[in-house]
């Protein structure tokens, strides 16, 4: 298990700060997990024609799993800040388009259903918008603020390499 650098403590307080301890959670954690070697081009290209060779001869058995010895590497300090920034920004961008995601199906839905209705006009029928809310906090979550989201991402991605760069050559305020 890794030792957490404590460069990343600034990151690690803000997200927390911000709402976001789920990530900072993820982070330690993917952290000190390390990263597990992925199987070779060769091994998957193997695994794959075994696989389809069963599919299409049922007579063959069907392929058994070797074994593989997988190596775990830790990450060091600088890996750590690096790879914390970079997880942060990706995790944060899945977040936003699956939030995006669901409130477009969400509002497909439920225009669909008023579509439906015993509204008789096109120009009389109120369109659905949907709006996410949670249990624990006041916030609530709408398409405008998904796209303002996502309008932002770039900045963040900037702002998270600058503060990575900046913590790496021991330059952080």
């Amino acid at each position: 298990m890794a030792t957490i650098d404590p460069r990343l403590t600034p990151l690690i307080e803000t997200l927390i700060a911000s709402g976001a301890d789920w990530l900072a959670v993820e982070i330690l954690s993917e952290i000190r997990m390390g990263r597990v070697d992925e199987p070779s081009d060769a091994e998957l290209r193997e695994a794959r024609e075994a696989v389809e060779m069963f599919r299409k001869e049922k007579t063959v058995p069907p392929p058994t799993l070797v074994t593989r010895h997988t190596n775990v590497r830790h990450l060091g300090g600088d890996e750590q800040i690096e790879f914390a920034a970079n997880y942060a920004v990706e995790r944060i961008t899945q977040n936003i388009e699956m939030a995006g995601a669901s409130l477009q199906q969400l509002n497909e839905v439920a225009n669909r259903s008023i579509a439906h209705g015993d509204v008789p006009s096109d120009s009389a029928r109120p369109k659905a918008d949907i709006e996410l809310r949670w249990l624990d906090t006041e916030g609530a979550l709408n398409g405008p603020q998904t796209e303002e989201a996502r309008a932002k991402l770039p900045a963040l991605r900037k702002a998270l390499s600058e503060w990575s760069i900046s913590a790496r050559k021991g330059t952080q305020n």
